[in-house]
């Protein structure tokens, strides 16, 4: 195993994920966990990865990678509306 850091994303390769996860919004953001939804959500992540890795500038990503940047930024979009709320 390749314990090398990856590249740091771009803002051209967090637009693309979040252009593909839009398409897949509807299941990626279900809040199920039965085995059905759960098969769709990985389904769903594996899509994501193979279109984002066919249109990504940083290199070859994993699901793993995209699904924690993706829950990155929604957390910190979270943290930053709910500053403004306090301001």
């Amino acid at each position: 195993m390749d314990n090398k850091r990856a590249k740091n994303f771009t803002d051209y390769d967090k637009n693309i994920l979040f252009e593909i996860v839009q398409k897949f919004r509807h299941i990626v953001e279900n809040k199920k966990t039965d085995a059905r939804n759960v098969t769709e959500k990985n389904d769903s992540w594996d899509k994501i990865g193979n279109e984002y890795n066919a249109n990504s500038q940083s290199g070859i990503r994993t699901k793993k990678q995209l699904h924690a940047l993706y829950d990155g930024i929604k957390k910190k979009a979270r943290k930053n509306l709910q500053e403004d709320k306090v301001s």
